[in-house]
């Protein structure tokens, strides 16, 4: 399920790699990122000339400007809090 959390003084939108979710994680990154999965579950995300693998647990973050970045979950719990 696609929450909103925050960062300081933005809001972004993420969703967590469940390993399962991939449908799902397909629309949220939008058709003009590339992504595809590999056989130990994770996958890889391009956008432009940057690339991420994604592992089961990750999340990916979308900032307002629309780019998508993967955030270990530790990383985003230290960065990131929900928005009620």
């Amino acid at each position: 399920m696609i929450k909103r959390y925050k960062r300081k003084s933005y809001e972004i939108e993420a969703i967590q790699y469940t390993g399962e979710n991939i449908v799902e994680i397909a629309e949220f990154v939008k058709p003009q990122i590339c992504f595809g999965r590999l056989e130990d579950g994770t996958f890889f995300l391009k956008e432009g000339i940057s690339s991420y693998t994604v592992e089961v647990g990750d999340w990916i973050v979308k900032k307002l400007e629309e780019r998508c970045y993967p955030h270990s979950e530790d990383a985003f719990k230290r960065n990131y809090e929900k928005v009620e």
